[in-house]
């Protein structure tokens, strides 16, 4: 069931942890919703403005496969007219904040790709690790409706609660599939996905 409630940007909750700061708003059932994400970096500082956070019945103890279980993205309505025109699309690229992911994953610099050990060590960069120094994820899914501010889509790879900070329609690619090389784990049908949970 979709989340409903207005969020109110004037009421904010600031929660520090490490060296990332989390800004919360509240919405009208008192659940805190993230109202946007500043990192620092150095003297750096970005603010990664949240859009919306996804719903549906994935908990922290289950693993997501991006299979055909539909999810919910409920939009900030201060976000809602970026929307317009969003329905035209049959896909659309969700980037989200895999806020779950600790200090520790965060300085993991080398994985197994798709959580198996039979693949080789590898580079973060060169995966689709969610443990890499700023965990964010990008998913490509469904779009199969649209109800005012909430989209609903099929395939989303995201927990109950994930922040999401950008949706894109999608444009199929222009790169020929012989120009496309792969190495060898990631065509095996052996090897396990990755997963904002590995």
């Amino acid at each position: 069931m979709v989340r409903q409630g207005l969020i109110y940007p004037s009421l904010y909750v600031r929660s520090t942890a490490g060296s990332q700061t989390k800004l919360f708003s509240i919405c009208c059932s008192g659940i805190l919703l993230p109202a946007s994400l500043i990192v620092y970096t150095g003297c750096m500082r970005l603010t990664i403005k949240v859009i919306g956070t996804v719903d549906n019945t994935f908990t922290r103890s289950e693993r997501l496969e991006g299979g055909n279980d539909i999810s919910h993205i409920v939009i900030d309505p201060a976000y809602s007219e970026a929307l317009e025109g969003i329905d035209d699309f049959s896909h659309v690229v969700v980037v989200f904040w895999l806020d779950r992911i600790t200090v520790a994953q965060r300085r993991v610099l080398k994985v197994h790709p798709r959580g198996n050990p039979c693949n080789p060590l590898t580079g973060v960069f060169a995966t689709h690790s969610p443990a890499r120094p700023n965990p964010i994820a990008v998913t490509t899914v469904q779009l199969v409706g649209r109800k005012g501010n909430v989209l609903s889509i099929k395939g989303l790879d995201a927990l109950n609660g994930t922040p999401v900070i950008d949706i894109k329609g999608y444009f199929p690619s222009g790169i020929a599939a012989s120009q496309i090389k792969l190495p060898g784990w990631a065509t095996s049908t052996s090897s396990q996905l990755d997963s904002p949970l590995t």
